[in-house]
């Protein structure tokens, strides 16, 4: 065998976390020069596994992904307001998607973060409500979601998970890019029952 074990098993998982292409798309973000190309759309849908319901919405959607990483900042309610103008859905995945590309220390919401973290009933409960509520709500939950990193990163528990992470993965322990909350992210993200 070429490679050990080891080398094997770390290859593995960086492979099925994708860290690879979550760092290529950090160092794109971060040229001074960034615009969003037809290539650089090609590896964020990969990395994110998006499937666009309309060329309108992806041209949205990664047009306020380039406006966020130049200085735009909008808030994770003001995302959703104008995902919701093409879409007509609160599209609470791919505005945390945009915030998250862009600065490292905000986690991603998706189904399994929302499962995981106990959410996923109480955002069920707001399926059939007016869009403005939906939205509303979203913001509350998103706060909650990031409060509880906040603590899971504080707590002998989270602390385990990011010390056997950079164990499993040490090529990355001290690559700034891949913050401890996107450790626990991928974690988080990764664990289904």
């Amino acid at each position: 065998m070429k490679l050990s074990c080891d080398s094997m098993v770390r290859k593995c998982l960086e492979d099925v976390l994708k860290v690879g292409k979550y760092l290529e798309i950090r160092k794109d973000i971060k040229r001074s020069d960034f615009t969003v190309t037809e290539s650089f759309r090609k590896k964020y849908k990969s990395f994110y596994n998006i499937r666009f319901v309309s060329q309108e919405w992806s041209d949205k959607y990664f047009a306020l992904l380039e406006e966020q990483v130049k200085g735009s900042k909008r808030s994770f309610e003001e995302l959703l307001k104008e995902l919701y103008d093409v879409s007509k859905r609160v599209d609470v995945s791919f505005a945390s998607k945009i915030i998250a590309t862009v600065s490292p220390d905000e986690p991603i919401w998706d189904k399994y973060v929302l499962m995981n973290m106990g959410f996923e009933k109480r955002w069920d409960s707001f399926s059939d409500k007016y869009y403005e509520e939906r939205i509303k709500e979203a913001v509350n939950i998103y706060n909650d979601i990031k409060a509880k990193y906040v603590d899971i990163l504080n707590s002998e528990e989270g602390r385990k998970c990011i010390e056997r992470f950079d164990e499993l993965l040490p090529q990355y322990k001290d690559n700034e890019e891949l913050s401890d909350i996107k450790k626990i992210d991928y974690v988080i993200w990764s664990y289904r029952e």
